[in-house]
């Protein structure tokens, strides 16, 4: 009956949320005689697992496309070009899950975690994890990639079973870390005569602010010699 001196906490429940996933693929196959293409599309969207305040950035979400395409360009030569790509981006809380998660289950039902005023409780040893998933700032993870292929096939009409067969492959990979960390502000509440005031115990520290960019590469050059011929046998 007294929330702000004797609450009854219940931690799992204000901070676990509902979860909805959507994923969506679309294909589209075709080809004649001389060519074959494979084109296919993927988007997927996962909401949080935390109810963190109501953020709808906090999720993942990825894009998926690939196309492959095989030519016969003459009865000799057969020509392969395969590209993929994908675009990703993780939004979660400032603060890992693991304290997340460690101070929600060590803390006991008579911990404060908000108060009616909007406040933040100091939950069990001042570590509010409630508070961490909505108040910590964001962690931002976005990596994209591009994936190409191309192979072309050669058979050498003047040497039976003999084919030439040359890869070029060509990736690139950035990424983009971005993480902006608020201290999270916890109070207690403290009974002065008649009125009740709230001392600050944690958060004042200055926000913070990290980010990191780079790009893996790489190149793949290949030439293969394919002798295959059945010879009679010989006694």
């Amino acid at each position: 009956s007294d929330p702000t001196f004797y609450p009854n906490t219940h931690w799992l429940s204000v901070l676990w949320g509902s979860v909805l996933t959507q994923q969506n693929n679309f294909t589209v196959p075709g080809g004649t005689d001389k060519a074959n293409y494979y084109v296919s599309f993927n988007y997927l969207n996962q909401e949080n697992l935390l109810n963190s305040g109501g953020n709808s950035d906090f999720g993942f979400k990825r894009y998926n496309f690939r196309s492959n395409v095989d030519i016969k360009a003459t009865n000799t030569t057969r020509i392969g070009f395969d590209i993929s790509g994908y675009m990703g981006k993780a939004s979660n809380p400032g603060a890992d899950y693991s304290y997340i998660f460690e101070n929600i289950n060590r803390a006991a039902s008579v911990y404060a975690g908000k108060y009616a005023n909007g406040l933040w409780g100091p939950a069990a040893n001042n570590r509010n994890g409630w508070a961490a998933a909505y108040e910590s700032g964001y962690r931002n993870d976005e990596t994209d990639g591009l994936l190409t292929r191309l192979q072309i096939s050669q058979d050498i009409p003047f040497v039976k079973g003999l084919s030439l067969k040359g890869v070029a492959a060509y990736d690139n990979k950035p990424t983009h870390n971005k993480t902006w960390l608020l201290p999270v502000k916890t109070y207690v509440a403290v009974q002065d005569n008649d009125n009740i005031r709230y001392d600050q115990l944690t958060g004042m520290d200055k926000p913070s602010l990290i980010e990191y960019q780079g790009t893996g590469q790489n190149t793949l050059l290949e030439l293969h010699a394919i002798y295959n011929r059945d010879f009679g046998n010989h006694g």
